[in-house]
């Protein structure tokens, strides 16, 4: 099992099951799939130990009350700023894409001001950033989890003076 392929249709069925609700219990999928409690516990460990089924716990964006952006930049090295953006914990996901701007990265804040500060800490001066963008988010249509980290102290972007404020 490597590939999405392999994946079977009472795979695909289980999956689907976990993703609408991440606390059914293996009976309810076997009589879901029409399979054994312990036929559905087994296959869930193969998807946990290929890869194909992972968990993460955080904050749904739909229900928190922090800004979020979306961050687009044009880099010379997206490399460089995805682990850049690794190293932040108010960046929740950073992807390096196709085209013009070639990283993007789902950062959030408590307000707009100190969120817009923090990407300009991190990139303003970087001379491997050509350009920057950002959007507000303001609604997604599914929950989508992040895991966000809730102790500002732990990101070195954040200046002394605004961690006391």
């Amino acid at each position: 099992m490597s590939s999405k392929s392999d994946l079977d249709k009472i795979d695909k069925n289980i999956i689907s099951l976990l993703q609408k609700d991440p606390e059914i219990t293996y009976s309810e999928i076997a009589s879901k799939v029409g399979r054994s409690q312990p036929a559905i516990e087994k296959r869930i460990k193969k998807l946990e130990r290929y890869g194909f089924l992972s968990y993460q716990t955080g904050l749904n964006i739909r229900t928190s009350d922090f800004i979020y952006l979306k961050i687009e930049l044009n880099t010379k090295n997206p490399d460089k700023i995805l682990k850049k953006a690794k190293k932040c914990p108010f960046m929740t996901v950073a992807f390096k894409v196709s085209g013009e701007n070639d990283v993007i990265i789902i950062a959030y804040g408590e307000d707009l001001r100190s969120l817009t500060n923090l990407i300009y800490d991190h990139f303003k001066d970087d001379k491997d950033v050509i350009s920057i963008s950002l959007e507000i988010i303001l609604d997604v249509n599914k929950d989508l989890v992040l895991p966000i980290e809730l102790d500002i102290a732990k990101c070195k972007y954040i200046k002394k003076d605004e961690q006391n404020s």
